[in-house]
């Protein structure tokens, strides 16, 4: 209404009615593009803020796995820790570890499934004691 009162009054401003509404309307529809813009980029920002929080989070599970694993490792024997190694890690056959450790078939396949039932004990008590 002042840019109305303005153009009747001023006689410096020499814009009419018809050219005002027009510029008016151009100022309204660039004002809600940029306020959709705006709520877009706000939207995205917050989406990709909420995406790195997500992924830190991954990231700190994975570490937080890793270490347990790491430590159920360490209370293992010297000989339960090469044999998963061995089986698991470098990804030897059954046939071979007895070989390398210089055992039966059946001596390698039962020393890995305890060195296994100790690993998983291991892993299952320090699991409870994180997340304790």
């Amino acid at each position: 209404m002042l840019c109305i009162w303005l153009c009747q009054t001023c006689p410096i401003v020499s814009i009419d009615l018809g050219e005002l509404h027009i510029v008016y309307n151009l100022c309204l529809r660039r004002r809600e593009t940029m306020s959709r813009r705006v709520a877009k980029e706000t939207a995205a920002g917050e989406d990709l803020a909420h995406r790195l929080k997500e992924k830190k989070q991954e990231t700190d599970a994975k570490i937080q796995l890793s270490q347990t694993i790491e430590e159920a490792m360490d209370r293992l024997d010297e000989d339960q820790r090469e044999i998963i190694l061995l089986k698991y890690i470098s990804g030897h056959t059954l046939q071979e570890i007895a070989d390398v450790l210089k055992v039966s078939l059946s001596a390698a396949k039962m020393r890995l499934y305890r060195s296994l039932d100790r690993f998983k004990e291991s892993y299952v008590k320090l699991d409870h004691q994180s997340a304790a």
